[in-house]
């Protein structure tokens, strides 16, 4: 208490002080090898990502002047610790304060973009937002708010235009941005989607580019159809009674992924539940990625203290690894070129990159199925034309009674690719997008008409832009899969006219994301896609089970959606109604 009251009734000591300690700030930003990555002058402007040099910054600092602040007479009274202590306090207030000042200030270089105070301050507030799952929601009202160009973060901007797709995603793109280092631990070996470096990515995604070839792509028939089949079956002992379409889809796909990745089936359908728990997994782990990756300079100090489910998610991918190479009966699976079984490359890729990037396939292909699927199971079952019609065009196609199985005829079916095409952009997997970024020392990016200073972050958010009605018009919020039909087939409901605006920016549909760095394993994703709804839309009669309209609003988006319970009833069809 009396060294509080010393310090309340004398202001000019403690200006002393802080004057002394960012003197001495200043003395060891000139002195360091790390020049660009000390004190105020990185936080002000950068998010710097190493733990070593954010604990230097926020507590080496003070410890390493105070031997010049401790003789001042206001630490008299004080011993070591209790100085260190307040220099740690003081130094991190100050540095707060002045940073948070430069943020919000005219100076800064994007001061020029409108968004929300707590949003250019800190990422944190981005963080909080998708820790609740609503980041591509809040990515949307900020861009209704504010317009196309949003400040979202200290350094990030968020652009909503159809324009900015080529310049950020494209082949003269921009590479990823810091979200991505998560995946990244230093020493070890990031999958493919934490590679950031363009030269790196584009040698790393070879083996994945012969993992999703058209030959590759021939040899997955196999599994897919045969946990088609364990799907109907096991919704067809379920029939009159509620299910969760959301729980089921989410069942077939870490089936049928575990089956084409690892070679290994999970059995989940034939059971009716998740044992192994993998599910749960793979979620906690996306969930903790996403959010952790909006705060990229606190990811080493979670990393270090291991408390991140990303490190168990990084574990299963490895030891489902080392079962897969215990495997004599190997299959041509997505593992088999990811390892280079073939013996393609001269060098052996270590068993740490294989795992890391099977892991991604694993998560990559369980997620992102399950949510479409979800989400068209939502589409159609809200709207009773389209599912008829759908119906209809699969029993044209597939007049007799057993399972579809000609995935050739499926991707050829007009309809069903429309409705395929308008899930995909009213609920995107990567609701969010994907951040790249501007680099230091680059001298900064032109997007459109305005220039993107360097050490920016940048992303195109894939919800709002999918319904932008400068892209999609009309009825861009809704689910109207003649928009993709010849203008000769479309059905217009009553709500417009022929005579309405129609825009159709094919462009700006970015599910897939773009560029180099796109979803390699977007034709197996459709071939799943066609091939799951045609099999069980031509089995089954499904019906909502009471009032699903609030679905939407329950979707989570962790980096990748996550959906709701869909509950339904399904009956068997007597008898197919094709001609």
């Amino acid at each position: 208490m009396p060294l509080m009251g010393q310090l309340s009734s004398s202001f000019a000591p403690v200006l002393g002080v802080a004057l002394n300690l960012v003197s001495a700030v200043v003395r060891s930003y000139r002195c360091s090898t790390y020049r660009r990555k000390l004190s105020y002058w990185v936080f002000k402007r950068y998010e710097p990502n190493s733990v070593g040099t954010v604990t230097a910054l926020l507590l080496g600092v003070p410890v390493l002047v105070s031997n010049i602040v401790a003789q001042h007479p206001i630490f008299s009274r004080c011993n070591y610790t209790h100085t260190i202590l307040i220099l740690i306090v003081t130094h991190n207030i100050l540095l707060a304060c002045f940073t948070a000042a430069y943020r919000l200030s005219p100076f800064h270089p994007l001061a020029a973009f409108p968004g929300p105070a707590c949003a250019k301050l800190t990422k944190f507030t981005v963080a909080w937002v998708t820790s609740k799952g609503k980041q591509y929601q809040f990515y949307r009202a900020l861009h209704d708010k504010y317009g196309d160009v949003v400040r979202i973060g200290p350094n990030e901007l968020s652009i909503r235009h159809v324009d900015a797709v080529a310049p950020i995603l494209g082949h003269d793109g921009l590479p990823k941005g810091p979200f991505w280092d998560y995946r990244a631990d230093a020493g070890s070996h990031p999958p493919l989607v934490a590679v950031r470096e363009p030269r790196e990515h584009s040698k790393r995604r070879k083996p994945w580019n012969r993992a999703f070839s058209r030959i590759a792509l021939q040899g997955y028939e196999k599994p897919l159809l045969g946990n088609i089949e364990r799907l109907t079956e096991a919704l067809d002992a379920r029939t009159n009674q509620i299910v969760d379409m959301t729980m089921w889809m989410g069942y077939f796909a870490l089936d049928f992924m575990g089956d084409i990745v690892f070679g290994q089936p999970y059995r989940i359908l034939e059971s009716g539940m998740d044992a192994q728990g993998v599910r749960g997994i793979l979620e906690d782990g996306v969930r903790s990625s996403a959010i952790t990756g909006q705060i990229p300079w606190a990811i080493p100090i979670l990393r270090w203290l291991r408390i991140t489910a990303y490190d168990r998610m990084k574990q299963y991918a490895r030891s489902s690894a080392l079962r897969r190479l215990e495997d004599t009966e190997r299959a041509k699976d997505i593992f088999h070129y990811l390892n280079d079984e073939q013996g393609v490359q001269s060098v052996q890729r270590p068993l740490a990159l294989v795992a890391s990037d099977a892991g991604l396939a694993m998560i990559a292909g369980s997620d992102t199925t399950t949510a479409t699927l979800s989400a068209m199971w939502y589409c159609l079952l809200s709207n009773d034309v389209a599912y008829k019609r759908l119906q209809q065009e699969i029993d044209v196609a597939f007049p007799t009674d057993e399972l579809p199985t000609n995935l050739g005829t499926m991707a050829s079916m007009q309809y069903l690719n429309a409705c395929i095409n308008e899930t995909l952009r009213l609920f995107p997997a990567l609701l969010g997008g994907a951040q790249r970024s501007v680099l230091p020392g680059t001298g900064g990016k032109m997007i459109r008409s305005f220039f993107v200073p360097e050490g920016t972050q940048v992303l195109v958010p894939a919800y709002s832009l999918h319904r932008d009605p400068r892209c999609f018009s009309p009825l861009p919020d809704a689910f109207w899969p003649d928009r993709w039909l010849p203008e000769g087939d479309r059905a217009y409901p009553p709500s417009i006219s022929q005579n309405d605006p129609f825009v159709l920016n094919a462009a700006a549909l970015i599910t897939f994301s773009h560029g180099p760095a796109s979803c390699v394993g977007k034709s197996l994703a459709l071939m799943v896609l066609r091939a799951v709804v045609c099999s069980l839309v031509h089995t089954f009669d499904v019906m909502p089970s009471g009032d699903i309209g609030s679905w939407e609003e329950h979707i989570e988006d962790y980096f990748t959606a996550k959906c709701g319970p869909l509950m339904a009833v399904l009956s068997r069809r007597k008898e197919v109604q094709g001609t």
